[in-house]
C-alpha cells in the first residue's frame, strides 16, 4: 500500500493542501496516520475518497454535506453526476480513480462512453490527452505509483492500436510520415495518438515503435523520402537526440522533423528543419501547414 504526502494529494486530486488540511480539522473528511515528527501520511483509501469528492465538489457539492457520505455513497453518487453531466473534465477524474482501483471494466466503459458520444478523436483529445497529463504528474509519487501508471498505459495502448486498425492500411503512395521513439525512449502513447490521429486524416503513416537505432532511421529515410519525421523523447539523453537531429537534417534537408517531450528542453540547438511539439494544436498547425501525402 503507497503512503502519500500532503502534497501528493494536492497534485493527485487538485484540492490544495491548506483545504485539505482545513476539511480535515473541520469536517474529518479523512483522518491521516502521523509520522513520530508530527508529519501527515495518508492511504490509497484516504487518496480514493479525496478523489470522489474533488469531484462532487467541482460539481457544487458543499462538503458539509460530502463529509457525512460514507465511501459507497460518494462512489455512487459520482457514477450518477459523471453519467448526467458527461464533461471531459470529471470523465478524467473518473480514469484516475478507476486507475488508482485498478478497475479495468470502469476505465474501458469511460473511454468507450466518450468515442461512442463523440469519436475517438475526441475521446483522444477531451480525454486520453488529459488524463496522460495527470499521469505524467503521477508517475513521480509514490513506489505503487508506475504499477497504476503501467496499468493505464497499457489499457490506452490497446485502444489506439485497436482504433488505428479500424482506419485500415496505407493506400496510394508511400507514407510521407515517419512516427519513432529514439533509441532509449520507450513511452509511445501521445506518438500513437499522433499517428492514429495523422491516419484519421487520410494521411499515410509509417510507425516505426520504441527505441530505433539511428541508423535504421536514416535507412528507411532513404527508402521513402518523408515529409515528416516525428518523435518525442522524455529521457535526458542530450548529445543522442543532437546527433539524431542533426544527422536527420543533413540527410534530410527538405524534411521537417517534429520533435515533442521534455527531453528536448535540454538542446540549446535544433536545426533550422526542426519544428517544436507543445501541443495537439501544434501538432495539426504544422501538418495541415505542409499540405498531405
Amino acid at each position: 500500500m503507497a503512503i502519500y504526502s500532503i502534497k501528493d494529494l494536492e497534485l493527485l486530486t487538485g484540492i490544495k493542501a491548506h483545504t485539505i488540511r482545513m476539511w480535515e480539522r473541520r469536517y474529518h473528511i479523512v483522518e491521516p496516520a502521523r509520522t513520530l515528527t508530527n508529519i501527515r501520511e495518508y492511504s490509497d483509501d484516504d487518496l480514493k475518497k479525496l478523489l470522489n469528492v474533488s469531484i462532487l465538489n467541482n460539481c457544487g457539492m458543499k462538503i458539509s454535506m460530502l463529509a457525512h457520505m460514507s465511501f459507497a455513497e460518494l462512489t455512487t453518487t459520482v457514477t450518477n453526476v459523471v453519467d448526467k453531466h458527461k464533461s471531459p473534465g470529471l470523465l478524467t477524474e473518473q480514469l484516475v480513480i478507476a486507475m488508482v482501483n485498478f478497475d479495468e471494466k470502469t476505465f474501458d466503459d469511460i473511454i468507450n462512453g466518450s468515442i461512442t458520444s463523440n469519436g475517438f478523436g475526441y475521446a483522444l483529445e477531451k480525454l486520453i490527452f488529459p488524463f496522460l497529463d495527470k499521469l505524467g504528474m503521477m508517475w513521480q509519487i509514490g513506489e505503487i505509483i508506475p504499477a497504476h501508471e503501467h496499468f493505464a498505459s497499457s489499457l490506452i495502448r490497446n485502444r489506439i492500436l485497436h482504433e488505428t486498425g479500424l482506419l485500415g492500411p496505407n493506400r496510394g503512395e508511400l507514407p510521407k510520415h515517419i512516427f519513432f521513439l529514439p533509441e532509449g525512449e520507450y513511452h509511445e502513447l501521445v506518438l500513437l495518438s499522433l499517428n492514429y490521429l495523422t491516419r484519421a486524416k487520410r494521411l499515410n503513416t509509417l510507425y516505426l515503435g520504441q527505441s530505433v537505432p539511428l541508423a535504421d532511421i536514416i535507412s528507411v529515410g532513404k527508402q521513402l523520402h518523408p515529409k515528416f519525421f516525428i518523435f518525442s523523447a522524455t529521457f535526458p539523453q542530450p548529445h543522442k537526440l543532437d546527433q539524431l537531429m542533426k544527422e536527420l537534417s543533413i540527410h534530410f534537408p527538405l524534411s521537417t522533423i517534429i520533435g515533442g517531450g521534455p527531453a528536448l528542453d535540454e538542446i540549446k540547438r535544433k536545426p533550422k528543419t526542426f519544428a517544436k511539439l507543445s501541443t495537439l494544436d501544434d501538432f495539426q498547425s504544422i501538418i495541415s501547414k505542409q499540405g498531405g501525402n
